[in-house]
């Protein structure tokens, strides 16, 4: 006698249509359901492939930790997920998801107030938390938040690639994006005229524990604080780790902050001692604006070589040379650094002003070019 032992996965039927989903194709948007929440509810193992039409979905959705592909099939401008009248995030990604779960090719628009944790708001158009998703293609626009108005990751190793954030606000950090431990990887995106009240009008990395977070290849332009610092990129380090946050071959230009580092921002540790803990690569970084600094485009990094920095950061007085008044102030804060705010004598960020600053002097003696 042959027996025959039959899997019951093999005859899901999640739409009731008499067909097992395992012969069927994609979930349609809205062909077979309506919404994408819906789709989302019905997929499985067997059908997590999901493809959303042109049109405007009003609606906050939630991947529920399910391993899909959630793409739009059209145009990216016509495949509008609207966050009009909602009071959480467009899109919620909560639940461990894994880079096999994926948002592919949509407009995330108008999210107004994000997700609420801790009485805090946070991301506006997107929130990431506890898990790693793959976002690709998307555009986040209008969105807002108290932190992170076009996306916000909280110990996340999320890719975000091919992606554009413009015109999104935050309250408080991070009006384009933020993400806050992990080491996400910020890939190929467009950061345009994005707002923050505080650090990070464009992106606001802070690093956490282990985490080692990338932002590789991406235009970063128009961003502004309005308060404090980082116009274009904060980057808030931890002390405790020696990992540092890499930016490489990035164009970070024409943003603007109240505070230091109109283009990128990384602060001085606990000890009040400058930490380099963001190395750089392959980038150009000129034609920012700092209210309260002459080194207006960066603050506290490692240059990692290939980069086109626009500071003259040997110019310590700031009259627009480096002479012999930049000697005379480094001069003064010889075998001590002391105060953060007088960070630029030492040149070579030691930790101390010494010989070795002054050496740096007299290399790049003369008119700032």
């Amino acid at each position: 006698m042959v027996q025959i032992y039959l899997q019951p996965e093999l005859f899901a039927d999640a739409n009731s249509n008499g067909i097992p989903d395992i012969c069927e194709g994609p979930i349609t948007v809205p062909g077979e359901r309506s919404t994408i929440q819906s789709a989302i509810d019905a997929a499985n193992s067997t059908r997590n492939i999901i493809l959303v039409s042109e049109g405007t979905y009003n609606e906050a959705i939630d991947f529920k930790g399910k391993a899909i592909t959630l793409k739009a099939v059209g145009a990216r401008a016509n495949t509008i997920i609207d966050g009009t009248g909602l009071s959480t995030s467009v899109v919620r990604a909560v639940t461990g998801e894994t880079s096999a779960t994926v948002l592919e090719g949509f407009t995330i628009r108008k999210g107004p107030v994000g997700s609420e944790r801790n009485s805090l708001r946070l991301g506006g158009g997107m929130y990431i938390a506890n898990a790693s998703p793959t976002v690709r293609n998307c555009a986040f626009v209008n969105n807002a938040a108290g932190y992170g108005g076009g996306l916000y990751g909280l110990y996340s190793n999320a890719l975000v690639e091919n992606c554009t954030f413009s015109q999104n606000v935050a309250t408080s950090d991070a009006g384009g994006l933020q993400f806050f431990g992990g080491s996400p990887v910020i890939r190929n995106c467009m950061i345009t005229d994005n707002v923050s009240t505080y650090r990070g009008g464009g992106v606001h990395l802070v690093q956490y524990q282990s985490g080692f977070p990338t932002l590789e290849g991406c235009t970063v332009t128009g961003n502004r604080s309005q308060v404090s610092e980082g116009g274009g990129v904060s980057v808030v380090p931890d002390a405790s780790v020696s990992a540092k946050c890499m930016v490489t071959e990035c164009v970070i230009t024409g943003n603007t902050a109240q505070g230091r580092g109109g283009g990128l921002h990384a602060p001085v540790n606990t000890s009040g001692l400058p930490r380099a803990c963001v190395v750089l690569a392959g980038n150009t970084i000129c034609s920012n604006l700092s209210a309260v600094s002459k080194r207006e485009n960066t603050w506290l990094l490692f240059d990692d070589g290939g980069n086109t920095i626009c500071d003259c950061f040997s110019d310590v007085d700031g009259n627009g040379s480096v002479d012999t008044g930049d000697l005379g102030f480094a001069l003064l804060f010889i075998g001590d650094l002391t105060d953060p705010d007088l960070i630029q004598p030492d040149q070579d960020m030691n930790g101390l002003v010494d010989t070795g600053d002054i050496a740096m002097l007299l290399l790049n003696f003369g008119p700032c070019s």
